[in-house]
């Protein structure tokens, strides 16, 4: 199962209310007795306008860690977050369907007093999938390798 961080809910703009539509003086209260005639409801002139809604584009779910021993392919050890991010737009524009669902995430690590960025992509099914999606990354040209 993979943990998904919710990002704020954010109030989708509205048009202001419509006006409220003219009030008719009341009618003055009687004490006859009721006709035989059926009593109509008021139907107003027009019918109140309905306020426009602004379609809002969803914005992306941060990436997420995939579950508890879920495998990860890794796709590169980089020197700025910068560069894992174009590392992820590459492998996603040459393998859309492939990263169809699939979370991304950058893993930072000291080594020999330089810090690196790990560029992991998670959401596979099990490590047979991840294995299956580096070989096709290989067979590419590029280089990967599957943790976990």
């Amino acid at each position: 199962m993979q943990t998904v961080e919710a990002s704020p809910i954010r109030p989708v703009p509205t048009a202001p209310p419509a006006p409220a539509p003219a009030a008719r003086p009341a009618a003055a209260p009687t004490t006859a007795v009721a006709s035989a005639a059926p009593i109509r409801p008021a139907v107003p002139a027009a019918a109140p306008a309905t306020p426009a809604v602004a379609a809002v584009a969803p914005k992306p779910v941060p990436a997420a860690a995939p579950a508890a021993g879920g495998a990860l392919v890794q796709i590169g050890a980089y020197s700025s977050t910068a560069l894992a991010d174009r590392g992820f737009s590459e492998v996603s524009a040459a393998f859309p369907g492939q990263m169809s669902g699939k979370s991304t995430r950058v893993e930072t690590l000291a080594r020999d007093g330089k810090t690196l960025y790990r560029g992991l992509i998670g959401g596979f099914a099990n490590r047979g999938a991840a294995q299956a999606f580096c070989e096709t990354l290989k067979a590419s040209g590029r280089v990967c390798l599957v943790r976990g």
